[in-house]
């Protein structure tokens, strides 16, 4: 199948139907501290995972058999810059609720905020690849 033959009929895959959030844990319970490291390795070999679609804070590193993939440190400044660079408005307007208003030029100010933002929304590894 050439996949730049625009002549034949559009290939739909409908073999995923289903899109489950699952919460992974770390294996210590103890209380981290800022620079510590937190592993959570995903151990179920038979499960599709969408790592660009998952929610990390502080410092990312994502790993695919022990290789640095793609990294970041300091997820709020990268996380602005990448946004003023990459995201539309159909982006912008979707991570109001992160806090991310780009055109407003003052923000009430507080000591506490948390927010989900998914890792595409901060590495480009995550933005290309979505497998």
């Amino acid at each position: 199948m050439d996949i730049l033959n625009i002549t034949q009929p559009p290939l739909v895959d409908n073999s995923i139907i289903d899109l489950e959030y699952h919460n992974y844990q770390p294996f210590v319970t103890s209380t981290f501290e800022y620079n510590d490291e937190i592993r959570i390795p995903i151990q179920e070999l038979d499960a599709y995972t969408l790592p660009c679609e998952s929610m990390l804070y502080l410092e990312v590193r994502y790993e695919l058999t022990g290789v640095v993939v793609d990294s970041t440190r300091n997820v709020g400044l990268t996380s602005t810059l990448k946004g003023y660079l990459s995201y539309n408005e159909n982006e912008s307007v979707k991570l109001q609720n992160a806090g991310w208003f780009p055109k407003t030029k003052v923000l009430p100010f507080t000591n506490k905020f948390n927010v989900c933002i998914p890792l595409k929304m901060l590495m480009g590894f995550f933005e290309d690849y979505k497998k």
